[in-house]
């Protein structure tokens, strides 16, 4: 399901990506860019309420994107029957997932960080501080880490009612003008020049989807983060989960924890065991996630109900799913009911949560069941 992206003034090794360029995408991913991404955004961690975080963003990206004749991801034509204020949240969501798939595809860079985990420092004297939403913050919501470089992002998700796909002059201006302001705010991100600033603008409407990125000269603060927040911030969902909720019988190698949204039964979010291990272990680093994530989602046989990122998360669907475009096809048997070893080849415990000696997998949490049911 393509989407149509147009870039502008991005130089260097990045200039290549100049012009129309076409994004690969997917409502499951969209939805697990948007639950990786966004989770860890608004300056607050969730602890034991982290399924009803998943419920939150998922409730808020699914009603208001799907896919249509042709695999046409578009704008769902509910976002027509709702209040500006009602929307406006799936729409800042949808945005964030799809500025992280913008940044795992084109710029290398799948280790996503909001910002709220750094502190700010001025390009001239000393004072920090920390960012505060009451502080009306100007700096660009998104840092972007790869093998060896970090980038500078905003989202801005901005919904079309008319179904011609075009924002009007003003609206779109409007938005772009704003994260051009925003991520060119960012000198330094832990004292290098960011490799690219990425203004985006998503346009959502009934037709389809597009975006719009510009890559502009920075000036002005610089962000400071240690690397164990960097990866705190981009996996906070499994730091926070309750050990006994993941299961490892879902996907060969990975840890899931279920996502059961009503229209989508058997939903499962997942990261690689071995990475999870190493990032409870305190052994992990953002290079060693990226190789290991790649790795495994190149070695990955294809399937209409898994999707994988470059960081080593994933977003699987047992069944048949208007997540993968309404594809009626029975999973692949080989991911189901596999159990894993307990130990790794280099002896480290495959699985960072506590699991039988038999590697029988622990049930489901009982409390996400009942929350849902009273949705």
């Amino acid at each position: 399901m393509p989407i149509e992206i147009d870039c502008k003034n991005f130089s260097g090794h990045l200039s290549s990506i100049n012009g129309t360029q076409t994004l690969r995408c997917s409502k499951a991913k969209v939805l697990l860019a948007a639950l990786t991404c966004g989770y860890d955004g608004f300056f607050k961690e969730f602890g034991q309420n982290w399924f009803k975080r998943l419920l939150h963003i998922g409730g808020s990206v699914l009603p208001y994107i799907t896919v249509k004749p042709g695999s046409i991801l578009a704008l769902d034509s509910y976002y027509l029957a709702t209040d500006r204020s009602e929307s406006t949240q799936g729409i800042y969501y949808i945005g964030q997932g799809l500025t992280k798939m913008f940044a795992q595809e084109f710029l290398a860079a799948p280790v996503v960080l909001h910002a709220s985990r750094c502190s700010w420092k001025a390009a001239t004297g000393n004072a920090l501080k920390v960012p505060h939403v009451e502080l009306k913050r100007q700096e660009a919501d998104l840092f972007a880490f790869g093998q060896g470089a970090v980038h500078v992002l905003e989202a801005k998700g901005r919904a079309v009612k008319n179904g011609s796909g075009i924002l009007s002059t003003s609206a779109f201006n409007n938005a772009l003008n704003e994260a051009l302001v925003q991520v060119s705010a960012i000198n330094l991100v832990n004292g290098v020049t960011p490799a690219s600033r990425c203004a985006c603008v998503w346009t959502l409407c009934t037709s389809g989807i597009r975006g719009d990125i510009v890559d502009p000269a920075g000036d002005g603060v610089n962000a400071i983060v240690e690397e164990n927040e960097i990866l705190r911030g981009n996996y906070a969902l499994f730091f926070d989960a309750d050990d006994t909720s993941f299961r490892t019988d879902v996907l060969r190698g990975y840890s899931m924890l279920p996502v059961e949204l009503k229209d989508e039964p058997e939903t499962y979010i997942g990261i690689l065991t071995e990475i999870l291990s190493q990032l409870r272990g305190g052994r992990a680093s953002i290079q060693s996630a990226i190789s290991l994530g790649r790795s495994a989602a190149t070695r990955a046989a294809p399937d209409p109900r898994v999707e994988f990122m470059d960081d080593g998360t994933v977003l699987c669907v047992q069944h048949g799913s208007k997540l993968s475009g309404n594809v009626e096809v029975p999973f692949q048997q080989e991911f189901v009911q596999q159990r894993i070893s307990n130990q790794a080849s280099d002896g480290v415990p495959r699985s960072a949560h506590d699991v039988d000696n038999h590697g029988e997998a622990a049930s489901e949490p009982e409390r996400i069941k009942i929350y849902l049911s009273n949705q």
